[in-house]
């Protein structure tokens, strides 16, 4: 990444095509937060706001399956997968953009989520830790189940 960045820009424009297509979006976030740092390290913040925005788009099929009528998420929504997965995001993208961070973030259909997001950046902005998430499913008809703790900042 370092001694070639082109490659590496070159490597993150083929991972976010590939992520795009991935059957579980949750479990490919560490990638777009990954990608989103090296982008940034690279001086490549154009980038940076593409696999961010690519993310989001991720993390708006997660919601809607939060939120399936059929089957809803009956967890905590602060816990749902969406909002970890947005979080994530919105943290990861904050920290070389946090006017495109919250630009992003006002996007969020959901009032809840939106409200959420805006008072963790707030948060945030005044130097409180953001630095652990725990994410939970429950959807009751399907008798799925799981739950995730861990640690964001690095």
């Amino acid at each position: 990444m370092k001694k070639n960045p082109s490659v590496a820009k070159d490597a993150l424009e083929e991972m976010q095509e590939s992520l795009k297509h991935t059957a579980d979006p949750y479990r490919a976030m560490d990638k777009w937060v990954e990608g989103i740092a090296i982008a940034k390290e690279i001086g490549e913040v154009d980038l940076a706001l593409k696999l961010f925005r690519s993310g989001m788009e991720q993390a708006d099929r997660l919601r809607s399956e939060d939120a399936d009528p059929d089957d809803p998420n009956i967890a905590l929504k602060a816990w749902w997968p969406s909002v970890s997965a947005y979080w994530r995001l919105v943290l990861a993208s904050s920290q070389f953009s946090p006017q495109t961070a919250l630009e992003q973030v006002a996007e969020i259909k959901d009032p809840e989520i939106l409200l959420l997001l805006e008072v963790r950046l707030a948060s945030k902005s005044v130097g409180a830790h953001a630095d652990r998430s725990l994410t939970m499913v429950h959807k009751k008809s399907s008798h799925q189940s799981w739950a995730e703790f861990r640690s964001l900042e690095r």
